[in-house]
């Protein structure tokens, strides 16, 4: 019997790009976590919802000097280039900028609506990054997990749940926002 030899390659965060340069990636909805293309779930109608209404909220509570990307490339390491709901990223939009990477972003929401396990696990390619917050909005329990304090090893130094009627600090702000008004 002969062996097979299986040669797993990583893709950098250049490879990803190139690839979509090229045109090879038009009709995928992928992601490049750890040097992998992941498959992204289609996004349900209370997916969609909550991800515009967390933009408004985000919009309102910051204003000028800030700018919300949803969908958006997030240059998190040489091997990692989510595309969270969304980010909140210092400074005004432009036509042509690269796209941010940890140090630029303020906050990170993912909308968790049937993938909790995985947005888990993106915490840990967040706090890579440098993200300086990370929350995972959870309707189905109804509940914000916040994750602040990024750490090289891809941990964070805390981790809290919010519920309704608890109010989650916003960052860089000196006032907060009721989790009840994050989740339906």
């Amino acid at each position: 019997m002969t062996a097979v030899l299986r040669t797993r390659h990583r893709l950098t965060v250049d490879d990803y790009d190139a690839l979509i340069a090229t045109g090879r990636l038009a009709d995928a909805r992928v992601e490049l976590i750890d040097g992998e293309l992941l498959a992204m779930n289609a996004r349900g109608p209370v997916h969609a919802s909550l991800t515009v209404w967390l933009r408004h909220l985000i919009e309102a509570a910051y204003g000028p000097g800030f700018h919300v990307r949803d969908h958006s490339p997030l240059r998190a390491t040489d091997y990692d280039q989510p595309e969270p709901d969304l980010a909140l990223v210092r400074g005004a939009p432009s036509k042509q900028a690269p796209h941010p990477t940890g140090a630029d972003v303020v906050l990170v929401m993912e909308v968790s609506v049937t993938t909790v396990r995985e947005d888990r696990e993106k915490a840990a390619v967040y706090a890579r990054a440098g993200v300086r917050e990370y929350w995972l909005v959870n309707p189905d329990e109804g509940k914000v997990e916040v994750h602040r304090g990024p750490n090289a090893d891809g941990s964070y130094s805390s981790k809290q749940t919010y519920g309704p009627g608890e109010v989650i600090p916003w960052p860089e702000r000196a006032d907060g926002i009721d989790a009840a008004e994050l989740v339906p």
